[in-house]
């Protein structure tokens, strides 16, 4: 059989081939059997890595378990500042609310001391609370009752005249009145509105 004559040799039979290599000299991976595993890791070092993560996770408990009481008392102090403030934003507001009475009230006595007229307003408007026919004794301090008494007049919505008397009362300050009827007792005395009005704004 005669050789083949070399210009028909395709290029790529030409290249040498060694045992297990490929073409180009390249490494076979198909004859070794795909790509090497990863080598398994030395016992010792992994021993050592399940000691640190156990050592790890054992110091991480143990540090909660110290720190959880100073986790308690901390909770426990911050609520008792959080009542603190908050007791001590309402008495200030108390304070507040207090002082800004007492300064209605000093404005209100100084109004009426220099025009008793100012209180007709509240006196007509107590009357017209009581029942229709009623004979109503109007207490009030004596300097308001000699301003007053004479020019104020009431009438029922029905043009009637309401019988009233005045009654000159030393213990009511000025500004301040109390009406009386056999059917009912309304107070207008400015301490009792004051209080009433505190004690709403502060909630009490």
């Amino acid at each position: 059989m005669s050789s083949p004559d070399p210009s028909s040799v395709p290029p790529w039979a030409l290249i040498a081939e060694a045992p297990g290599q490929g073409p180009w000299g390249l490494p076979d991976f198909a004859a070794a059997g795909g790509l090497a595993p990863e080598a398994p890791l030395d016992p010792l070092e992994l021993a050592h890595q399940r000691g640190y993560e156990q050592g790890l996770a054992e110091g991480v408990a143990q540090a909660r378990r110290e720190l959880e009481p100073a986790r308690e008392a901390l909770v426990r102090a911050v609520g008792e500042i959080r009542r603190e403030v908050g007791a001590a934003r309402q008495r200030a507001e108390a304070n507040l609310y207090a002082l800004a009475l007492a300064l209605a009230r000093w404005l209100m006595l100084r109004e009426v001391a220099a025009d008793p007229a100012a209180i007709e307003p509240l006196i007509r408007r107590a009357v017209a609370l009581l029942p229709a026919g009623s004979t109503i004794g109007i207490h009030a301090h004596p300097a308001d009752v000699e301003a007053l008494s004479q020019g104020l007049g009431f009438v029922e919505p029905d043009g009637r005249s309401i019988a009233v008397h005045w009654v000159a009362d030393v213990s009511l300050d000025r500004g301040s009145f109390r009406l009386v009827s056999p059917e009912r007792i309304i107070d207008g005395r400015v301490d009792v509105a004051l209080r009433a009005l505190y004690e709403r704004l502060a909630g009490e």
